[in-house]
């Protein structure tokens, strides 16, 4: 009798044992990102509170079809990937299952083979989404007047702590752009506001600006030699339209206020103009999806945190603010990458700075010219054509003429300010940069093909 109890406890302890909870975990992968050209070993740590043996099975979800191995090793689940050679990204999702006495638990995992040089340096504030999540005032609804007005003080918008401008306020996302627009030299911070509960869809090709949900504001904030000069709000209305709004900082940098028209200012040694509300949308057309420098190529930029690689796109997917899945692939270069061909530099230099006008779907007339930055040369009805407007006084003149800069419209108005210049509002320096650029790219060209 005594065995049988014996025995009929040790069976209880083996049932307890056997029903007893395994603590079985996955770890976060020690880096989502590995440059171009390297060993690439994704390593996720395991945790099991059983003794038994541990199986794992990586299978490949997403991304480019790759040969891979895997294995265990003091603790780590490694996922071994030959090196790849890229000049853009390539992005990997695999998921990872682990097995012990009949217990499984999955995780994806995602990540991004990077060309080193696409790296880009930032604002320190850009890589902060600490305040994001959190419940904010920058709303047409807080404003709580007729027809989307704001409020004349900067300060009472909820949009920007007027006492920190660089302190992003509380649920705001900062972004980053890969190619900024040329604004007179001065620097520029950006971020938006979401309404709660509502995601930003993608746009139906890469060179157009999000789907930011109606009640959603894009700010924009300008500084010029360390001074705040002009803070921009970009409003998507309940009723679909959107509104543009400019508000012109004080010399004691302790408020901004509502412009209800445009001005021109000197400061320092330059004249800054500040547009008026229907200026706004000469440049932030319908064919852009009006949101300017919000497409994929200009958002997908990386970026470094220390030693850390850190991606916009991931991050900003990470935080929840996209509706559906965000391809990373496509992207500008970075402009200070000397390894760039200057015919990408070019071309991309044109679609940040002039396709918001020139692009298809733009205002008529405008769409003539087709500046996107994909679009073969020889289909942006400007290489080798005729100006319909005016030659400048142009020796056979031509928008682009292959090779002969001096008889090239595009250069010409890009290195001019007056009457004629490109483009036509909110610059009055030329930018010295991009014109040297263009010049050189003209010069470059032996064809339209």
């Amino acid at each position: 009798m005594k065995y049988v109890k014996l025995g009929l406890s040790v069976a209880f302890l083996f049932l307890l044992f056997a029903c007893t909870p395994i603590d079985l975990r996955l770890g976060q992968a020690n880096t989502q990102f590995f440059n171009s050209g390297e060993p690439i070993l994704l390593k996720v740590p395991l945790y099991s509170s059983s003794d038994s043996p541990l199986t794992i099975t990586w299978t490949q979800d997403l991304g480019k079809k790759v040969m891979f191995g895997t294995k265990q090793e003091n603790g780590f689940a490694i996922l071994m990937l030959e090196p790849q050679t890229t000049t853009t990204q390539l992005y990997f999702k695999f998921n990872l299952s682990t097995k012990t006495q009949g217990q499984t638990l999955s995780q994806a995992y995602d990540f991004m083979v990077v060309n080193a040089q696409q790296f880009k340096a930032v604002p320190t504030f850009s890589l902060n989404y600490s305040q994001s999540k959190k419940p904010h005032n920058c709303s047409p609804i807080s404003w709580q007047t007729n027809n989307q007005e704001p409020p004349l003080l900067l300060s009472e918008t909820g949009c920007i702590e007027v006492t920190n401008p660089l302190e992003l306020p509380a649920g705001a996302y900062p972004y980053e752009v890969q190619r900024p627009f040329w604004s007179d030299g001065a620097s520029k911070y950006r971020w938006f506001f979401l309404p709660e509960n509502q995601k930003i869809t993608l746009p139906d090709n890469i060179h157009k600006g999000l789907g930011f949900p109606p009640g959603s504001i894009l700010v924009k904030h300008f500084s010029l030699g360390g001074k705040s000069i002009e803070t921009r709000l970009l409003l998507h209305s309940f009723e679909g339209d959107w509104l543009g709004y400019s508000y012109e900082w004080n010399e004691a940098q302790t408020e901004a206020y509502l412009l209800k028209s445009e001005k021109d200012r000197q400061i320092g040694e330059q004249v800054w103009h500040y547009p008026s509300r229907s200026e706004c949308f000469q440049c932030h057309t319908f064919g852009a999806a009006y949101t300017l420098g919000t497409n994929l190529l200009n958002l997908n930029v990386m970026t470094k945190s220390g030693d850390l690689p850190q991606s916009q796109l991931f991050n900003l997917r990470n935080l929840g603010v996209f509706a559906n899945e965000v391809p990373f692939q496509a992207h500008f270069a970075n402009s200070d990458n000397e390894a760039v061909s200057v015919n990408r530099q070019a071309r991309e230099y044109l679609e940040v700075n002039c396709s918001g006008c020139h692009r298809p779907d733009a205002p008529a007339g405008r769409a003539q010219l087709n500046f996107l930055s994909t679009t073969p040369l020889a289909k942006t009805h400007a290489c080798n054509v005729s100006s319909w407007i005016d030659d400048l006084g142009l020796a056979d003149a031509l928008i682009i003429s292959p090779g002969k800069p001096e008889n090239s419209i595009l250069l010409k108005r890009l290195s001019s300010r007056g009457t004629y210049q490109m483009p036509p509002l909110g610059s009055n320096l030329v930018p010295e940069e991009g014109a040297q650029l263009i010049e050189h790219w003209i010069k470059s060209l032996k064809s339209c093909d």
